[in-house]
């Protein structure tokens, strides 16, 4: 995985540098943006990220702040 993240990041600086329509179509083609967030969402912390999930459920988590914020 750290392979495909310093290559992507390659890309994602090209990408950056040099934005065009052609060059964004490839660059968000699929699969490789799949393979690119898979590779991401597998080496977060699935324990803090329960614990968000369970917050977040909780109406009392933080009052008056609407659920995506929460």
């Amino acid at each position: 995985m750290e392979r495909l993240g310093r290559a992507w990041g390659n890309v994602s600086h090209l990408n950056a540098v040099m934005d065009a329509p052609d060059l964004r179509e490839q660059y968000n083609a699929k699969p490789a943006q799949a393979d690119i967030v898979l590779d991401r969402t597998v080496t977060q912390n699935e324990a803090l990220y329960a614990r968000y999930k369970d917050l977040a459920a909780r109406p009392d988590s933080a009052p008056g702040l609407p659920p995506a914020a929460r």
